[in-house]
């Protein structure tokens, strides 16, 4: 499960990242090109369009962490060695 939430963490990043670029580009673009309409244009489409894509990755990490934490429950281990790790845990919480 610990595998599945970083993953989903790493994703909800790469969603961010890709916003950050993207807004990053409008405004280069608006500044680079000051006296050129299109590329201002572009540089204004961006920005909004970099927004949305943050929001829709920080929608789908969000749907996906209460997905896992249901699943999280009703977890059972699939081998010996699993199980009593998380026996372990169980009897120690704080070394999470």
């Amino acid at each position: 499960m610990e595998r599945t939430k970083l993953a989903n963490e790493r994703t909800f990043l790469a969603y961010m990242r890709t916003a950050m670029a993207m807004v990053l580009a409008g405004l280069t673009f608006i500044k680079v090109f000051e006296e050129d309409p299109f590329y201002i244009g572009v540089g204004i489409a961006f920005i909004p369009v970099g927004m949305a894509v943050a929001a829709f990755g920080y929608y789908r990490f969000a749907r996906k962490k209460r997905e896992v934490s249901q699943h999280t429950e009703a977890y059972t281990p699939t081998s010996q060695v699993h199980a009593e790790v998380i026996e372990q845990e169980k009897v120690m919480p704080d070394r999470q």
